[in-house]
């Protein structure tokens, strides 16, 4: 649960945050992405709930 909210607190910093640089956004929507990954391998019991949401965040983006 931890791992989730650090996630979504990630993705909320990125889309409200608009002094990021193109760069900074890139780079710090790449280092969500991979934690969204590392979450995923980590915890099956959340896969389902996750995929989703990883569908969700790639969709956005």
């Amino acid at each position: 649960m931890n791992q989730n909210l650090t996630l979504y607190s990630s993705v909320l910093l990125i889309y409200s945050s608009q002094s990021l640089s193109r760069f900074q956004y890139l780079r710090t929507l790449d280092l969500t992405l991979e934690h969204l990954k590392l979450t995923l391998s980590t915890t099956p019991r959340a896969s389902t709930f996750a995929d989703e949401r990883f569908g969700t965040l790639l969709t956005i983006v």
